[in-house]
């Protein structure tokens, strides 16, 4: 976890472990870092867990900023300064993990493809940006939008972005062969979280009739509403129709998903 009182530290509190001791992992070296971004490519409880974030650093305003806490290894942050020709602004949530790859989203659509060298110490990134072809095709403004990375467990990556006044949320998914992103125009089963702290993918149950949808914590007067591609419109949860703008939906900036791992 993130301490919001504390920027610069990561708190971790596992209540079903052994010890009920609080780590914390502070960027003491750095106080002028400040976490943008998390993730856990496995899973916190595992014995090789390891956490990968994006910083802002105050002392190298023009440098992409990464930083990593490996288990086995002192508890502290390993930082790495990468040049960003291609001014690259991360959204909250734009973190995804595969194939011993971290993928990051920009505003724009531009990811930067972080990964070890060979020898498992340095860092190396991949900036795919508009020089390469890739961009989010289709996008009736390329203005006030928010971009969510939504990673899957069969290691598929797709992309929503929400505009601050067009209805209509585009879904992309990308191929890792061309290095694109693929609009969708029907995700069938597959239903998408996402909000500003996490996002996933997820199958929806059978029957459900939830598939072909994006939930997000928004709300019209204090009723849950999701958007669906089929009809391209938000919904209330009682099936109606919300024909406001988006800017006009209350949003829970902290608000977050979580996914079970069982059904009661």
């Amino acid at each position: 976890m993130s301490n919001t009182n504390y920027p610069r530290e990561v708190f971790f509190f596992n209540p079903f472990g052994s010890t009920k001791r609080n780590n914390r992992i502070e960027v003491s070296d750095w106080p002028t870092c400040h976490i943008i971004a998390l993730t856990f490519p496995f899973p916190p409880t595992s014995s090789d867990w390891s956490v990968f974030g994006i910083f802002h650093c105050v002392q190298y305003p023009d440098k992409f900023t990464v930083g990593r806490i490996e288990n086995g290894k002192k508890p502290y942050w390993t930082f790495h300064f990468f040049s960003n020709p291609y001014k690259f602004q991360v959204c909250s949530n734009t973190l995804a993990y595969h194939n011993d790859r971290y993928y990051c989203l920009d505003m724009k659509g531009r990811l930067a493809i972080f990964f070890k060298d060979p020898d498992g110490i340095e860092m190396k990134v991949t900036w795919i940006d508009e020089s390469t072809g890739i961009r989010f095709i289709g996008l009736k403004s390329r203005l006030l939008n928010r971009s969510f990375l939504a990673p899957g467990d069969d290691g598929e990556i797709f992309a929503a972005v929400i505009s601050h006044r067009d209805p209509e949320v585009p879904v992309y998914k990308f191929d890792y062969l061309q290095t694109m992103w693929i609009p969708v125009e029907n995700l069938r089963d597959t239903m998408l979280f996402v909000s500003e702290i996490a996002s996933f993918v997820a199958k929806a149950p059978i029957c459900s009739h939830m598939g072909n949808k994006i939930y997000f914590p928004k709300f019209y007067r204090k009723n849950g509403v999701f958007y669906s591609l089929h009809t391209k419109k938000y919904h209330l949860y009682n099936g109606r129709f919300v024909d406001e703008k988006p800017y006009r939906l209350d949003n829970m900036a902290m608000g977050t998903w979580i996914q079970p791992s069982c059904l009661v």
